[in-house]
């Protein structure tokens, strides 16, 4: 599987229940340099589960349920995503860095 860096500033990103859009500033391998940054927290997580009426979590709640957790942070950097079926609903997770761009 072929990992990429992802840094992220705090928006949405279009899913199947969310009209929301995302910001990608930085789309890249993990090798690749990341634009200066303040790193705020490591290894932060965010996850969001469908709403009753809905089958998909959403990625942008995903996203700012992890912000959410690092005071100060605007983007995420480092970001893995996964998504994983919890009593029959589709749920969304996040993991990554938390940074102030």
């Amino acid at each position: 599987m072929r990992h990429f860096t992802f840094l992220i500033a705090s928006a949405g990103l279009a899913g199947c229940t969310s009209s929301s859009e995302m910001q990608f500033s930085v789309l890249s391998r993990p090798d690749a340099e990341i634009p200066a940054n303040v790193l705020i927290a490591e290894k932060v997580h965010g996850s969001h589960c469908p709403d009753k009426g809905s089958y998909y979590g959403s990625y942008a709640e995903a996203i700012n349920a992890a912000l959410a957790t690092a005071p100060g942070a605007n983007a995420l950097a480092k970001v893995e995503f996964r998504v994983v079926s919890k009593a029959g609903k589709i749920c969304v997770e996040v993991n990554g860095d938390a940074v102030r761009l």
